[in-house]
């Protein structure tokens, strides 16, 4: 999340070189998760590699939304804070944060998801101790089905909730700031 909104704003203030980082951000987005866990597996431990697997698929995901949010900012509302000299916090707060906002919701949303199915996807094949991805990997072997559409079931609700819960805090958040 913060690597990824921060090459974003980054390069997008950089301009230039954007176009350099862009396609080695979408060659990452590209790449298959599991092409990606297999050659992390050759230098990185089994018990790190599903939170790095993680980070290379959520990294795509807020780069490409900040970019375009930070594209959509009105350059008309900026002006006219440049005229009335409204500071640079207001600013920021009030034309930045809340242009992008809606970019950064839907990148969280997004990324999540990802996040749940890349992670489980590298303990299955990393198959650290005592994860979700062993014991899914255990009930596929044992052709146990019961469990393994129980864990299918327990990631599915555990994303759904972990992705409610962080998008109300972003909203509660946003409330807050636009109390200020």
């Amino acid at each position: 999340l913060f690597s990824g909104v921060a090459a974003a704003v980054l390069l997008c203030a950089l301009g230039k070189l954007n176009f350099l980082f862009a396609p080695l951000i979408s060659f990452i987005k590209a790449t298959p998760v599991a092409s990606i866990v297999v050659l992390c597996l050759l230098y990185i431990r089994s018990k790190y590699l599903s939170a790095f697997v993680s980070f290379l698929i959520v990294l795509p995901a807020f780069y490409f939304n900040i970019s375009k949010g930070l594209e959509n900012i009105d350059s008309k509302a900026l002006e006219m804070a440049r005229v009335f000299r409204v500071g640079k916090l207001k600013t920021f707060l009030y034309i930045y944060f809340f242009g992008i906002f809606p970019y950064f919701v839907s990148a969280a949303a997004l990324a999540l998801g990802l996040c749940w199915k890349s992670a489980v996807a590298a303990e299955v094949i990393g198959l650290p101790k005592n994860t979700i991805g062993e014991n899914l990997y255990k009930a596929k072997i044992y052709l146990n089905a019961p469990e393994l559409f129980a864990w299918t079931f327990v990631i599915i609700i555990a994303s759904a909730v972990f992705e409610k819960m962080f998008v109300s805090a972003l909203n509660t958040i946003a409330d807050k700031i636009k109390n200020l």
